[in-house]
């Protein structure tokens, strides 16, 4: 079990989900759910437990003493922790299929969904295939079941342009667009990222998908257990990962006010997570809708040689009056210097990387130092604040259990 899954990972899944989705729950004590385990987690971490794996040393008293719970909420931790065997044979048959499981607690938790989703990035992942394609730059593509032909072509269009432009393929993994996006990027020789609502174990037995998965070309990941049927609000609440995952999202295609492209959508122009574009169609409601909700038309027009790259530097984007109004280049700036620094990275590299000469550089970083935004591991290299930690060991800011 250690050799498969982290202590802490180990801990969490015990609190947090189901060892197999038919599960009989013991005292109707049921997993925590995301909003419980963030409220649980937060005492953990601010008291002598520290951590998840800690909980497996106490009793009863001790952990409704130092959390400050009730005996009924105690006796719940203690209830879903005895599950280790039975979970510990789960995991141990999920590896054998080709599945991994990593918890925020894991330092191989996308940290791109904990920079975007924050508190709304999920809980636990189940996956299959290289799992270090996550931390790739990547643009969503997202779209009906029911496109019509010529959403279909823009998507091909599209993510073979993602892949040319080194970009990794994001969508939802079922038939339709995200099917035509995940094809399209391989066939090119690029990479992809299959966000399931469902049935994980069900979708690598599939050959194809097997084998991109053996090429290291797909990746499939879940929030949900590999053996979970489809249920319609999970692929509902699945949408807001494939944006998270995303430097932007394209939506090729969408009905009015229905299906989950849609959802996606209006969650997202209401979170404001990433940058949303729409394939401009005038024939279609929900896509013209999209637009003057706040989404950015992309016509086929702009596909020229580095499009993708355009539309990246372009974001964010500001209001031409906020310009106008702008009298210091920084503020319009940093935006995208930031966004190069969720790594340690030499000067000397971003100089290379945004083109810009190295005394100007200078002078918006060592601003940026003193307004918090930024951290000198060395006379020569950065990192964004929310990245950095005296050890570089770990990432409170990201993951208060990260290891």
């Amino acid at each position: 079990m250690v050799e498969l899954i982290s202590k802490d990972s180990f801990a969490t899944l015990l609190l947090c989900s189901y060892v197999t989705p038919l599960e009989k729950i013991v005292n109707n004590y049921k997993p925590f759910t995301q909003k419980e385990w963030i409220n649980l987690s937060t005492k953990i971490v601010k008291t002598e437990i520290a951590r998840p794996s800690n909980l497996f040393k106490k009793s009863v008293n001790d952990i409704i003493e130092q959390l400050r719970i009730t005996n009924e909420e105690a006796d719940r931790i203690i209830t879903l922790l005895a599950r280790g065997p039975s979970m510990a044979i789960e995991v141990e048959k999920l590896s054998s299929m080709g599945i991994w499981i990593i918890t925020r607690a894991d330092k191989l938790y996308p940290k791109r969904f904990k920079k975007v989703l924050k508190s709304l990035s999920p809980t636990i992942i189940y996956g299959a295939g290289d799992i270090n394609i996550l931390e790739t730059e990547s643009i969503g593509i997202v779209g009906s079941r029911n496109a019509n032909q010529n959403a279909i072509e823009f998507t091909k269009k599209l993510s073979k342009k993602a892949v040319s432009e080194s970009f990794t393929v994001v969508s939802g993994g079922s038939k339709g667009i995200d099917s035509f996006a995940h094809q399209t990027a391989i066939e090119n020789g690029g990479k992809t990222i299959a966000i399931l609502s469902d049935g994980l174990s069900k979708f690598i037995k599939k050959k194809e998908n097997l084998n991109n998965i053996l090429n290291k070309q797909l990746v499939a990941i879940s929030p949900y257990h590999p053996n979970a049927r489809f249920y319609s609000y999970t692929a509902l609440e699945r949408n807001k990962f494939i944006y998270g995952l995303s430097e932007f999202t394209v939506a090729t295609s969408s009905d009015f006010k229905k299906g989950g492209t849609w959802s996606g959508a209006v969650e997202n122009l209401k979170m404001n997570w990433v940058p949303l574009y729409v394939r401009e169609d005038k024939d279609s409601k929900g896509l013209s809708e999209l637009e003057n909700m706040g989404a950015k038309k992309l016509t086929i027009n702009d596909f020229k040689e580095t499009m993708l790259r355009s539309l990246l530097a372009l974001e964010p984007t500001f209001k031409e009056e906020e310009i106008q109004n702008c009298t210091d280049i920084y503020t319009l700036a940093w935006p995208l210097i930031d966004k190069y620094l969720n790594k340690p990275i030499r000067i000397e590299k971003l100089c290379e990387i945004l083109d810009i000469e190295l005394i100007q550089l200078n002078v918006w970083l060592k601003k940026a130092n003193s307004e918090g935004k930024v951290n000198y591991l060395d006379i020569e290299t950065v990192v964004s604040s929310v990245f950095y930690n005296p050890d570089m060991d770990k990432a409170k800011q990201l993951n208060i259990f990260e290891q």
